[in-house]
């Protein structure tokens, strides 16, 4: 029943995100060591790296619920939907290409939040991504400190 009631349209939209070299080569090296795949790791980081900027935001009370809903509003309303004017890339760049699937929900409030802080989607999407595995990364090396202490206790006398 559930399932006939969904919206029309893509759920998932195909992105491709230009990365640091070592952000990709540490997320390229993340997925192997985890067993994931690289385009899932991304999407469970962009997720986490979001949540935790919009958590701090609401925390400090910076968050204006007013820019928000003018920003959306002009990106509704715009005729070229706020687009940002193409920019050539050169051969020179420093960066590696990540292709990840993202709701079309997500991504919405992705490019909100680009527009309301200045930043390209995919400076946002890089961001949220850099953000989400420090994160993770904090948390494994807690939780191997806490084995580490654990295997300590119980080999003591």
């Amino acid at each position: 029943m559930g399932f006939s009631k969904l919206p029309p349209g893509p759920r998932y939209v195909r992105r491709t995100i230009d990365l640091h070299r070592l952000l990709a080569y540490a997320l390229r090296r993340l997925a192997v060591l985890e067993s994931w795949q690289l385009a899932d790791l991304a999407r469970i980081m962009i997720i986490v790296g979001l949540t935790v900027r919009e958590l701090l935001k609401a925390q400090e009370g910076i968050r204006s619920k007013h820019r928000l809903i003018a920003v959306e509003a002009l990106r509704q309303f715009s005729p070229d939907g706020a687009k940002r004017a193409y920019k050539l890339r050169t051969s020179d760049r420093k960066g590696e290409w990540v292709t990840v699937h993202l709701p079309a929900g997500l991504l919405t409030h992705v490019a909100t939040y680009a527009k309301v802080n200045g930043y390209s989607q995919n400076e946002a999407l890089a961001m949220f991504l850099k953000d989400g595995m420090r994160c993770y990364l904090a948390g494994r090396k807690r939780f191997l400190r806490a084995l580490r202490v654990a295997a300590g206790e119980a080999t003591s006398p």
